[in-house]
């Protein structure tokens, strides 16, 4: 099992072959992250790229109150929408120089959350449609998982 977690063991949601980890949780919010995605994490050979982009996460996302506070350097709400299964998912994006964690903001149990589905380095600033399309299946394939969480 993979583990982002800075306290080890809180929050894993494992059903099925799809398992989620909650990676940070703070005064405004929540990130969960997919082990598919922690997969393609680990396999990115700039590790300070990788460390960036969580820090974004855990240092900002969990903790400002307004995701405008977010620089577009560090984050990017919308990337745009892409349908699976008859849903629209915003698809949103962290970022660390050239690497971006995509996946789409929503509630777990009324909380506001992230839930980062898909991982990738890239030199363009474009989002590719099947990068975005892969995200968002990952993500609706799976969010019910994660108890309280919707999309």
């Amino acid at each position: 099992m993979f583990s982002y977690n800075l306290t080890p063991g809180i929050d894993v949601a494992k059903t099925t072959d799809i398992s989620w980890e909650k990676l940070c949780e703070g005064p405004n919010g929540e990130v969960w992250i997919l082990s598919k995605c922690a997969k393609e994490l680990e396999k990115l050979k700039q590790p300070e790229l990788r460390a960036k982009a969580l820090a974004n996460m855990r240092k900002r996302f969990c903790k400002f109150e307004d995701l405008a506070d977010l620089t577009p350097s560090q984050f990017k709400l919308n990337e745009g929408r892409q349908k699976h299964e008859g849903k629209e998912v915003m698809v949103s994006a962290f970022k660390g120089g050239d690497l971006r964690i995509y996946g789409s903001v929503g509630t777990v149990k009324g909380n506001r959350a992230f839930f980062a589905t898909h991982a990738i380095y890239k030199k363009a600033n474009k989002l590719d449609t099947n990068d975005a399309k892969l995200a968002v299946r990952r993500l609706v394939s799976g969010i019910s998982e994660i108890p309280g969480a919707q999309i």
